[in-house]
């Protein structure tokens, strides 16, 4: 009888500790206290100056902004110093996790300065070299056209339709190589330029981006990405919903979504060095599931973080645990990093019914 009773209080304790577990997940993002406005460089108004930038940075517990740096621009030093100077402003109310306050790292994001109304087009030197890249290119001379891409990119202050087609040439260049790691990253470039800061389509017409988007969305099937290809998917219904390429694509991920439907898959996963260089290699993808595990990790990785739309989570840089996500936490995106190279395996286990 006490053995019975013993066993039925162990079981309710443990009962308990998952409860507990599951409610103390409870993460709130640092919320913006104060900042100064981005403002646009006058002189680079003037001069017609356009500018991109990726960046990140580091919100203390103390609420202020550490580790602020342009990771990748086009070089317009004006623009830049402004965007650094708005994110060393930003004032926060720190962020916590069950309770405690956490530091909260802002992952590479992309800022676009746009000047509405400027006549889009590139510099008649370099649409020369655009198009003898190609020609090589499409010949198989892969020598001759990375010297020809390198002098694109050495082009002083690209201006954001250049940036375009430098990162469309880059495409096909790697592609060409059968380097599908480094073309997703200059795809992932090119989509970057779709919408600016919610002002649609100012760069270039809707249709020049589907035939990017649908190698996208090859790419992440082929590695079992299927929360980024049906975010790409779903992109491109947005972008150009009657296309010939969009409709196909749309009815592929359907079916694709029937067949893993209560089913465990795997995903592919490989550190890449990001294109703007450094010594870590960097992976991420939306997750399906909130339940999963990394496997057969070869190689050396520092950091696994699940990213969600209502909370994140640090978690153990192991082969084998099972992690759980709170469901209320909603679409998470799993982000890993480590010594470029790496693999692993990201198992999405099936919803239990």
């Amino acid at each position: 009888m006490f053995k019975l009773n013993m066993a039925a209080c162990l079981a309710i304790n443990s009962l308990l500790l998952v409860s507990s577990s599951i409610a103390e997940d409870n993460y709130q993002f640092a919320e913006l206290l104060e900042e100064e406005p981005v403002t646009y460089h006058q002189t680079a108004r003037r001069q017609n100056l356009e500018g991109w930038a990726y960046f990140s940075y580091t919100i203390g517990t103390d609420g202020k902004v550490s580790r602020a740096q342009i990771l990748d621009s086009n070089g317009v030093d004006s623009l830049d110093a402004k965007l650094l100077k708005n994110l060393e402003s930003k004032v926060y109310k720190p962020a916590s996790f069950n309770g405690i306050t956490v530091e909260e790292r802002h992952y590479p994001t992309r800022f676009i300065f746009l000047l509405e109304g400027l006549p889009r087009g590139a510099d008649k030197n370099f649409v020369r070299k655009y198009k003898r890249a190609i020609s090589l290119i499409a010949s198989g001379e892969l020598s001759d056209a990375a010297t020809m891409i390198e002098s694109l990119k050495n082009t002083p202050t690209r201006s954001l339709y250049e940036e375009l087609y430098l990162q469309t040439i880059l495409t096909a260049y790697t592609r060409q190589l059968g380097d599908t790691d480094q073309e997703y990253l200059h795809i992932k470039r090119v989509i970057d330029l779709l919408a600016v800061e919610g002002n649609q389509f100012q760069i270039a017409d809707p249709d020049f981006f589907i035939p990017h988007l649908a190698r996208a969305y090859q790419i992440e099937i082929a590695a079992m990405r299927v929360g980024d290809a049906f975010r790409t998917a779903s992109r491109m219904n947005y972008v150009a919903p009657g296309n010939e390429i969009t409709q196909r694509v749309l009815a592929h991920a359907e079916s694709v979504n029937e067949k893993i439907d209560g089913q465990e898959f795997w995903i592919q996963g490989k550190l890449v060095t990001p294109l703007y260089g450094g010594d870590t290699g960097t992976w991420n993808a939306e997750l399906l599931r909130q339940e999963f595990e990394l496997k057969n990790i070869s190689g050396q990785l520092q950091s696994v973080e699940a990213d969600c739309r209502r909370g994140r989570k640090k978690l153990s840089v192991a082969d084998g645990p099972r992690w759980s996500i709170p469901e209320s936490w909603g679409v998470c995106t799993l982000r890993v990093e480590g010594i470029a190279g790496s693999t692993f395996v990201v198992v999405q286990l099936a919803r239990e019914t």
